[in-house]
Formats: structure tokens, sequence, C-alpha cells
């Protein structure tokens, strides 16, 4: 026996006791005469007004369950109906029993418990119109409102005991009733079927309520499925990792994209700790980012991982559950894999900072390279070369475009040749090129270089079974340290290779840079380096020169 059937046992059991007193009363008026047909009227109207209280109280707490389990407006009007009568019965008690301290005494005990029993009741109601059903159902299942029941119950029987003794106080009222005994049995069997009807009637429409509710729980409980299906199609034929993880760090859902990934069935992680999911290694290697998150905060960063296929790089978000409280129930993670995307960007970063022909850095990377070397170099002789191709317009007009990019090409692979493992080419423009070599001893480290480039572009290359030659001119900028800015270096290597072509090309030129300007501290001016630098080839001059 359910709850709600154990409330229509007692009901009825008060309901039978009802009938049978009203029943006694009724035969006694007709028996006892008009001296006792006020006290009968006193006691039927009390128990009119009992029967009152006692069906509001259950209509009341019949819509109360109603309510709580469907939500629907129906129930909620049944319960304000019920609580409505209860009141109205209890006021009527109260007026019936306003001559007698005694049964007032009882009604004020009364009036209280049903009170308290109305309040429970309404408590209820309220939570579940604020949605917060599981307090409500903590209410319902405590032993508080059966406790108020039990009390009223005591207290109402009470009253019917207190009205039995009047009855029995008047003598000859009693022995008049024993005449009527057939009168009174044949009367209580009438009110026994009445109130079996009744029962029956009040079961069949208690399980007709249960069974549409019922009906109603599966419905939504159907409809509820049908979203989940849904967002699982969906989840699952996302690229992303999807995952949801409790604030006990425990998987509660991952999607398909694990099967493709990693190969593993999201199952297989649905109710395992985070760390066995992930492995101790990773476990611990965003341990920090889940503890983030789990303090409410979106987290998101990039990581490697390394997937049957090979090495991936993933973007990770972790999303905060927060619940209405502003507790944190758990977190989101989906990951993305970037991967192509950053083969973009290198390829990207790869055409901004080198030469698509040549393969060299840019003018780009050699500002920025040659920034970091300047701001970093303490001590020490180094140099700057400033190259090109000599007559190159001539390659390109006689031999057309193609030949053009030949030469530039071979003059590359010279230079690569010539140069050391820790010095920097870059192609700046057309048959432009700069080398920076760092960490020279001398001035001769620098002519020897220059030299070997000389050489090494005086072989030529073949373009079409066809021979070309080629000459190179070269300035470079010297400098003992690295107290030069970068506009001094390239105004000296470039005078320097201006110096070069004006005696015919196939030579280089070196210049030494004495003068410093490179902090805001100092005042003196960059005319005045450039032209201290323009004072030093004056006096150093052509170092090589070979035809």
């Amino acid at each position: 026996m359910n709850r709600g059937q154990r409330i229509l046992a007692f009901i009825t059991v008060i309901g039978l006791l009802l009938l049978f007193v009203w029943a006694l009363l009724i035969s006694y008026q007709f028996q006892a005469g008009s001296l006792y047909a006020d006290q009968a009227e006193h006691s039927r109207r009390v128990l009119v007004a009992m029967q009152n209280l006692n069906r509001g109280l259950m209509k009341a707490e019949s819509g109360q369950r109603g309510f709580l389990l469907t939500s629907k407006p129906g129930y909620s009007d049944s319960y304000l109906k019920g609580v409505a009568a209860s009141r109205s019965g209890l006021v009527e008690i109260g007026l019936q029993l306003g001559d007698n301290k005694a049964e007032q005494e009882q009604f004020f005990r009364l009036n209280l418990l049903v009170q308290a029993k109305l309040r429970e009741l309404n408590q209820t109601v309220e939570l579940e119109r604020a949605h917060k059903h599981s307090e409500a159902l903590a209410i319902v299942q405590s032993d508080l409102g059966l406790g108020l029941m039990d009390q009223i119950q005591q207290i109402s029987s009470s009253l019917l005991d207190t009205e039995r003794a009047n009855l029995g106080a008047r003598s000859s009222a009693i022995q008049a009733a024993r005449l009527l005994t057939g009168r009174l049995f044949r009367r209580g069997l009438i009110g026994m079927a009445l109130l079996f009807i009744t029962t029956a009637f009040l079961i069949w429409r208690s399980v007709a309520a249960q069974r549409t509710a019922m009906q109603a729980l599966k419905c939504s409980e159907g409809k509820l499925a049908e979203k989940e299906r849904m967002l699982r199609t969906i989840t699952d034929n996302l690229p992303v990792l999807i995952s949801y993880i409790d604030k006990n760090e425990v998987v509660r859902f991952s999607n398909l994209t694990y099967k493709a990934w990693l190969n593993r069935d999201p199952s297989e992680t649905v109710g395992c700790p985070l760390m066995a999911v992930m492995g101790p290694k990773m476990y611990e290697k965003r341990r920090g980012y889940i503890q983030n998150v789990l303090a409410g905060n979106l987290t998101e960063f990039q990581d490697d991982l390394e997937l049957p296929d090979g090495p991936h790089c993933h973007q990770v978000t972790y999303v905060p559950d927060l619940s209405a409280d502003g507790r944190v129930a758990g977190f989101f993670a989906m990951t993305m894999d970037i991967t192509a995307l950053k083969r973009v960007e290198a390829q990207l970063e790869q055409l901004a900072r080198y030469d698509i022909l040549t393969g060299l850095p840019n003018r780009r990377y050699f500002e920025e390279k040659l920034a970091e070397f300047l701001l970093h170099q303490e001590s020490g002789p180094f140099a700057m070369m400033f190259l090109d191709i000599d007559d190159f317009k001539a390659i390109n007009d006689g031999h057309g475009h193609a030949a053009g990019d030949a030469a530039l090409k071979h003059f590359t692979e010279c230079l690569k040749k010539s140069v050391r493992a820790t010095d920097t080419v870059a192609r700046l423009a057309g048959d432009e090129f700069v080398v920076l070599l760092p960490g020279l001893r001398k001035k001769a480290d620098a002519k020897m270089i220059a030299n070997k480039i000389i050489q090494s572009t005086r072989l030529g290359f073949e373009v079409k079974n066809k021979s070309i030659r080629t000459a190179a001119s070269i300035g470079i900028a010297y400098a003992r340290a690295a107290f030069v800015n970068a506009e001094v270096l390239f105004a000296s290597a470039d005078r320097a290779l201006y110096a070069a072509k004006s005696e015919g090309g196939n030579s280089f030129k070196l210049i030494e840079c004495s003068v410093i300007e490179m902090t805001p501290q100092q005042t003196r001016r960059r005319g005045d380096a450039v032209q201290s630098a323009n004072d030093d080839f004056s006096t150093t001059g052509s170092d090589s020169r070979s035809r």
C-alpha cells in the first residue's frame, strides 16, 4: 500500500466513524423529542463541520500531490478549493463549540494543527511553482504532514467522544434510542453503503488520476528521450571532441568523436575518473586548467595530442557548468583539431619572412634579426655586407627572365657555400642581398668571406645549354663592437657597395664604422654618425679588386 492508498483508507475510516455518529444523532433526534432536538442539531452541525474540514484537508492534500506530480493548473485549483473548504469547516466548528470551554480548548489546538497542515501544503505548492521540485518532495517525504494529520485525528476523535458523552448524560434519551436499535442499524447500513459507494468513487478517481499522471510522465519521458537523441546526433557528428565532467572529476558524457580520434568507444569513458581517461601524464599537465574551470572560470589553451595518425595540435576550451545558486556542478570540455590551421599559419609565416624564389630570409626577417643581434651583442667585431649581381639587367634583357631567376638562384648558392653557419644571408629586393657576419676577429675575416663569394660567383651557370658568366659587387660595413645602430650599418654598407660598383664591380669595398649612436641618452645626431662612417671609408679604401 502506497502513501496515497494509506491516506485514502484513513479518510474512509474517519468517514465511517462520522457516518455512524451521524446515524446515532439522527435516531436520537426522533426518539428524544424536542428537548434533545437542539442538542442533536448541535451535534449534527459539529459532525458536518468536522466532515467538511476533513474532506477539505483531503481535497487540498490530493490537489497538492497531483500538482507536485504533474504541475497542472487543475490540481492547483483543486488544492485551493480544498484549502477554502478546510477553513470554512474550521470556522463552523468554532461557532458550534463556542459555549463549551473544554471543547473550545480542543478546538484551539485543532485550529493550530490545521493551520500548520495548510502551511505545510502551501509551502510545497509554492516550492513547486518556483521549480524547486526536489525541495518540495523532501517536505512531502518527511513525517511532518503525517504527524499533523495524526494529531488532527486525535483531537477530532476527542471531540466526537465528547459528543458521545453528552449523549450518554441524557439517560432518558439513551433509553429511547435503545428502542430504535433496529432503525439505527438499518440507517447505519444505508450510511455504510453510501460510504462504500463514495469510497469506491474516490478510489476510482484516484486510480484514474494516477493513470493520467503516468501517461503524462511517459509522454514527457518520450519527448525528453527524443531531444536527447537529437542532441546526441548533433554532438556525434561535430568535428569536435566533447565531454562533460562533474565536480568530482568523473566523466559523465563523451561524444562519438572519441571513436574517430582515439579509436575508443565513448561509453567506456562514462563513469570513469578523468585521470584514468586522460592518463597521469596528461592529467598532471592539465591539472591547473582543470582547477581553474572548477573555480568557475572559462579556460582556453592549446595542447599537442598524440593520435594514432601522428601528433595533432588542439584548441581546448573548458566551460564551467554553473547551477542556479552559482555553484560549479562540473564543466564541458571541447577539443578542436587546429593542426591544419597551424600548418597554414606556418606557411603564411614562411611567406611573410622568406623569399619564394631563393628560399632566403627577406628584408623583414633580416631587419628583425639585425635588431635582435644589436640588442644582445655586447662586444666583438662584426660586419654587414651589401651585395648585388653586376649587370643583372643585361642578363634579364639578353637571356630572359628565366635566366634572371637562374642567376639569382646561382648567386644564392654561391652565398650559402661561402659564408659560415653562424652568418645570416637574406635577399632584400631584386638582385640586392645582405649578409650579417657576427663573431669576427678582424677585418681580414670579412675580406676572406667576400673573396670567396666573388670567386664562387665568377664560375657562372648554364641556362638551356648556354653558359652565362656572372660577377658580384660587395659593400662591407665593419664594426669593432655592437654600438652602431642599424641605419649606420645600412648607410655604410650601401656607400661601400657604391664605391665598389663605381670602380667597375666584381670587387668589394670595406668601411669601418667607428662612431656610435645607439641609446636615446646619447645626443649625437644620425647625420654625424653617417658622416663619421664616410670619413672612415676615405681612410680604408678598396681592400681587394679582381677583374
